[in-house]
């Protein structure tokens, strides 16, 4: 009798421990079906698991990297179209030069080329305080600053001076080869003579706004002394319309770097999206077959083992 109920109780529990072994698998199934995951956790797969954990922080550094760009190209977009404005600007600045500077013109024309400069001068200030989500762009590393300030003449209202309240540092950002690329365009290079200058340069000696001012003047005056000739401000207008075209050029550079990145960047993410999914993307289609195989083994083993259970019984009995 003590046998026969140990080999009983030993049939119970192989017949239990196999139908615990039947739930574990479609609990397993079901997770992988509602997550869409081949690797619900570490321990099914821990070889697997480091390969899409490796993926995984791949592409959330370059997620990080793109970002980055993607400021980086806002910001040059914004400093291209403003140097644009400016350069336009400046080319009819150009032409009130050689216009004032002609003869024919009397004192009344010259004085409404004078106002219009005032309204030209008044809008390369603008200009040269834009912003981009509150910071100044040609400000360098003091984006919060006004990059320049001015002072007007209490009676007239014209501008007398324009003062750049910015540094010369120029913003870099990282490539993701680990090299890095400059960025921005500082509006002037007072205090760093390394560097370059958009509206003024100490290297090659400009101040456009100084240039505008002292062109104005004169043409107020129905003074038209030193607007040609070797040294003249029409010489000076051409070297600043050199410093804002070298400028441009440094920033289509840049932003050549920044999109070469970018299309890398995209390129590699697509590659590794792809092994990424292979990896962890589960085949639902499949797995449904197999949780309706497992349940019906499932369903099997239930009704066989309940029959076996209960002739035990009747057999004990």
């Amino acid at each position: 009798m003590g046998m026969g109920r140990i080999g009983n109780n030993q049939l119970t529990q192989k017949i239990l421990t196999q139908l615990s072994s039947q739930l574990k698998k479609q609990e397993r199934l079901f997770e992988q079906i509602s997550s869409n995951r081949k690797i619900t956790k570490v321990s099914d797969d821990p070889i697997a698991a480091n390969r899409i954990m490796s993926l995984t922080e791949s592409l959330d550094r370059n997620s990080q990297y793109e970002s980055v760009a993607a400021g980086a190209d806002v910001w040059t977009n914004i400093t291209n179209a403003s140097l644009d404005d400016a350069i336009s600007t400046w080319e009819r600045v150009n032409e009130i030069a050689i216009s004032g500077a002609d003869g024919s013109k009397n004192a009344i024309d010259r004085v409404g080329m004078a106002e219009e400069l005032e309204q030209l001068l008044q809008h390369l200030i603008q200009i040269g305080n834009t912003t981009l989500g509150g910071k100044s762009i040609f400000a360098g590393a003091k984006t919060n600053a006004t990059a320049f300030r001015f002072e007007t003449d209490a009676n007239t209202g014209r501008v007398t001076g324009v003062y750049f309240q910015g540094d010369s540092h120029v913003r870099t950002v990282k490539t993701k080869d680990s090299g890095s690329v400059e960025f921005s365009i500082s509006g002037s290079n007072a205090g760093n003579l390394d560097s370059k200058g958009s509206f003024i340069d100490t290297n090659s000696g400009i101040n456009s706004f100084e240039t505008i001012i002292s062109l104005r003047d004169k043409l107020l005056n129905n003074d038209i002394s030193g607007i040609t000739g070797n040294g003249g401000i029409i010489e000076e207008i051409s070297t600043v319309s050199q410093s804002f075209n070298s400028s441009q050029v440094r920033l289509g550079g840049a932003q050549e770097v920044i999109d070469l990145d970018k299309s890398r960047l995209l390129n590699e993410n697509s590659e590794l999206e792809q092994y990424l999914s292979r990896e962890q993307d589960a085949d639902v289609a499949q797995l449904i077959m197999e949780l309706n195989n497992v349940q019906n083994v499932y369903e099997a083993a239930l009704a066989s083992g309940g029959r076996i259970m209960q002739l035990t019984l009747l057999n004990y009995i």
